[in-house]
């Protein structure tokens, strides 16, 4: 018995079926962003062609298929639901669902007879028993099996591709070949696939002039990730803290954002110093780790010297020790020594208050690069940093 012959669930109510029409709309605009939607090669491979192909000493039969094996799974992960009676997006309860929000009001009768030939359309391609393009037969032992098209893509579905355990007329697809299962499916959901889009295209045809109780948001809320961005806010809304492996996450409950035990929080741009000058934000501590200031400033670290430009008017040079790598490919570091250079032109004051704020200061934090290869961060903290304006050059 095919799925679609299963207990059918209406939507319960009138909500209900807005809400399942706003969820297709959703889902199907995920459809509609595949690769094989977007370049048309689902209308290429929803007929099924064979070619007859005879030499002198061969005789075969080939098949248009897609290059890309994996191109067409991923397109069929997201029709599955449209086929699944348990899913609110089962093509027949979406049908039915537009039924219920229409009831009330009037629509053409060039709109019904779309909606009714959608309705077919699904009908003859899933639920009916006459919706056949072709017949594949195979005999083995004086017996023969005989499939559709429509039951050899179900069965290539639950044998070979989402499932493992095939059921009655599926598992009869074990008696042909995963090629012959294979080209089953790529028409099967080449074509279901544009009956989806299609009816996605329907309903916002529909939407334009009737209430369908579509939100605006099912039109708008992104289907595929475009960037690699996973969080993104202003400063201030935004806050990132990171700790070392391993470190047990604190409870979120009375969470004092400024004292996290075992953690600490990044700036917006807290990036690693290297070789080449990078804009940091260096952190000035007081003894107790209480942060003082947030500095804007450009880092550097070369040659065993950091050197640390603070708003363009003064630098702090510190001498940098690296210790051998430990397991994880990591060297302990530490400062020898260090100084402090104001500028003798163009300082407008502005070198005087950072002095303040050092001397200030117990501790300064800074991420350097420190792996085998150049590129491990490190947060290093600088203690004792009101010493170095006792050593100033300028």
């Amino acid at each position: 018995m095919s799925m679609a012959n299963e207990k059918q669930l209406d939507p319960k109510d009138l909500s209900d079926a807005k809400s399942i029409l706003h969820t297709f709309v959703i889902r199907a605009r995920r459809v509609q962003e595949h690769s094989m939607v977007k370049d048309h090669s689902v209308y290429k491979y929803q007929k099924p062609q064979l070619k007859w192909v005879a030499t002198s000493t061969r005789v075969s039969v080939e098949v248009n298929l897609p290059d890309n094996e994996e191109v067409m799974e991923s397109l069929v992960s997201r029709l599955r639901p449209y086929i699944l009676s348990s899913e609110s997006i089962f093509l027949p309860k979406v049908f039915t669902s537009v039924h219920t929000v229409l009831k009330n009001q009037e629509i053409s009768e060039d709109d019904w007879s779309s909606l009714q030939r959608f309705e077919d359309a699904f009908n003859h391609a899933y639920t009916s028993s006459d919706r056949i393009l072709y017949k594949s037969f195979v005999s083995k032992d004086d017996s023969v099996t005989e499939l559709t098209d429509h039951w050899l893509a179900e069965s290539w579905l639950y044998i070979d591709s989402v499932h493992s355990d095939p059921h009655k007329e599926k598992k009869q697809g074990l008696a042909f070949t995963y090629a012959h299962r294979y080209f089953a499916a790529t028409s099967f959901f080449s074509y279901l696939a544009i009956l989806v889009v299609k009816f996605l295209d329907f309903l916002k045809h529909l939407s334009a002039s009737h209430d369908l109780g579509i939100r605006p948001d099912a039109w708008t809320v992104p289907v595929i990730v475009t960037n690699s961005i996973l969080f993104e806010g202003n400063p201030g809304q935004l806050r990132i803290y990171t700790g070392e492996p391993g470190t047990p996450m604190p409870s979120l409950e009375n969470l004092d954002p400024e004292n996290i035990p075992g953690f600490h929080e990044l700036e917006k741009t807290d990036v690693a110093v290297g070789p080449s000058p990078v804009p940091v934000n260096v952190r000035l501590l007081d003894k107790n780790g209480k942060l003082l200031a947030t500095v804007p400033a450009k880092g550097q670290a070369s040659n065993g010297i950091l050197r640390v430009l603070l708003q363009e008017s003064l630098l702090i040079e510190l001498d940098v020790l690296f210790g051998d790598a430990d397991a994880a490919g990591q060297k302990p570091i530490s400062v020898s020594g260090g100084r402090i250079i104001i500028p003798k032109e163009g300082d407008d004051g502005s070198s005087n208050n950072l002095l303040q704020a050092i001397q200030k200061s117990d501790s300064l934090k800074v991420t350097l690069l420190n792996g085998p290869d150049g590129s491990q961060p490190t947060l290093l903290t600088i203690g004792n940093i009101g010493a170095l304006t006792q050593n100033l050059n300028g």
